[in-house]
């Protein structure tokens, strides 16, 4: 059960890095193919079989004498769930992934390079804290009590997107007080001569590239959400090290 475990967070890790270098990296006009769609689904079939087949171990293992003093069935069930989560949480991302480009989201390209870093520490301490507790649970070694955060890397992107947002409006505002409400014939020409039912087209593709941009950012936030209550139930199974045990691994 410990090693499904393991290979089952090694592969949600997987999961969750093919999502984020398909979609969240991806360049611009770089639309998944239907070979990569089908790619995508496969794996996805298999995380869910190997979740119910872990699932399946788990009822056997309760019937089955004790011989761990510690076994805890119950925290293993709630791994399990959260796993399930997860993976659910991953296949949202990657559905709405592909009906939006994660680049035109932001204002300009300078937004654009100064969040990637936050993008990306965001996204490196997932896969990081999926690798460290993946090879816990295969060499049964305890946790490691110091583990990157992966709540904190995603505020701090959110706050420097409300941050260059804020910016934004203020040069927006200033800019109208400093122009006036005075329009120039062309604008007014260009208005004049668009269709209704072109603008109520554009409007209605911009409302919904909205709604799956959004829908793609709650994916990853509950995501990393989630991770840190599955930390939290793999030091209650494997135990967390302490301090003077971290130090001593360093020192040899």
């Amino acid at each position: 059960l410990r090693v499904s475990i393991s290979s089952l967070l090694a592969h949600i890790s997987q999961s969750y890095q093919s999502v984020t270098d398909r979609y969240l990296y991806s360049d611009a006009d770089d639309d998944p193919t239907e070979l990569t769609l089908k790619f995508s689904n496969i794996r996805e079939v298999r995380l869910s079989q190997s979740l119910t087949a872990i699932k399946e171990l788990l009822a056997r293992a309760k019937e089955e004498p004790n011989y761990i003093s510690n076994f805890k069935p119950h925290v293993y069930q709630q791994l399990i769930e959260s796993c399930d989560l997860l993976l659910e949480k991953i296949i949202e991302a990657r559905m709405s992934g592909q009906y939006f480009q994660v680049w035109d989201q932001d204002s300009d390209n300078e937004v654009t390079r100064a969040l990637l870093s936050l993008r990306r520490d965001s996204v490196s301490s997932v896969i990081f804290v999926f690798y460290i507790l993946s090879n816990c649970f295969r060499s049964k070694n305890k946790v490691p009590k110091y583990l990157p955060n992966p709540v904190f890397s995603r505020k701090k992107l959110y706050d420097f997107i409300s941050k260059f947002e804020n910016m934004r409006r203020w040069r927006e505002s200033h800019t109208a007080s400093a122009g006036g409400m005075s329009s120039t014939p062309d604008k007014a020409s260009s208005l004049s001569t668009t269709s209704p039912v072109t603008s109520d087209t554009n409007n209605e593709k911009s409302y919904w590239t909205e709604v799956h941009g959004m829908a793609f950012a709650r994916a990853f936030t509950d995501i990393t959400q989630e991770l840190q209550k599955v930390i939290e139930l793999s030091k209650e199974i494997l135990g967390e090290e302490l301090y003077w045990e971290t130090l001593l691994v360093f020192l040899l």
